[in-house]
């Protein structure tokens, strides 16, 4: 739902920067997630945004 709600923003602010897209999601992610995806050897200096998406997705799933 969150990727949803922030996909939806990117599109209406018209927001197509892939390194921003990548930095915004990273920065609106819980610490948790955060931590997950470190583990995973995800950087948001690196990492591409669907990458990131993709990962986020399942550690929050194996985290709740």
């Amino acid at each position: 739902e969150h990727l949803a709600e922030l996909n939806d923003l990117f599109n209406t602010i018209g927001l197509i920067d892939e390194r921003e897209k990548v930095h915004k999601l990273w920065s609106s992610l819980n610490r948790k997630i955060q931590k997950g995806l470190w583990r995973k050897k995800l950087n948001p200096e690196i990492s591409s945004y669907d990458e990131i998406a993709n990962a986020a997705e399942l550690v929050e799933i194996i985290e709740s």
